[in-house]
């Protein structure tokens, strides 16, 4: 399958959402995001939905609205999304699914995703996305 999108414009969309919660989100919001019960595959417990509530909330889409289509793979079977899927498995047509930010999570470790939320809290000064 062939991505739609080169994979440094994927990466600088990724960091331009994180940016753009870090502007957009109240203190609150943030104050709301816990690694400990972060599950990037739940609606409820994802980053948008630990800021406000549930990801597809009327204030989750004026953080920032949904961009690309759904992510391949059986990703609800009961792992809790635990596999992770490439790059250049996914499809990055517009739609109203998931954000750069969303895909990016089902790519990338654990050790990330505590990265980023620790970004987005402060204790990290420095956002690395690779």
């Amino acid at each position: 399958m062939k991505a739609a999108i080169t994979k440094s414009a994927f990466l600088i969309a990724v960091i331009a959402e994180i940016m753009r919660i870090k502007r957009l989100a109240t203190k609150k919001e943030i104050a709301n995001l816990n690694f400990s019960r972060f599950q990037h595959w739940h609606s409820s417990n994802c980053i948008y939905g630990q800021m406000t509530g549930e990801c597809s909330s009327p204030r989750a889409r004026r953080i920032m609205p949904k961009t690309f289509e759904d992510i391949v793979g059986d990703w609800c079977s009961g792992a809790g999304g635990s596999h992770k899927y490439g790059f250049e498995r996914q499809k990055f047509e517009k739609g109203k699914t998931f954000t750069a930010l969303e895909k990016y999570l089902y790519m990338c470790p654990k050790t990330t995703h505590k990265h980023i939320i620790d970004f987005l809290k402060g204790k990290e000064k420095k956002l690395v996305i690779k």
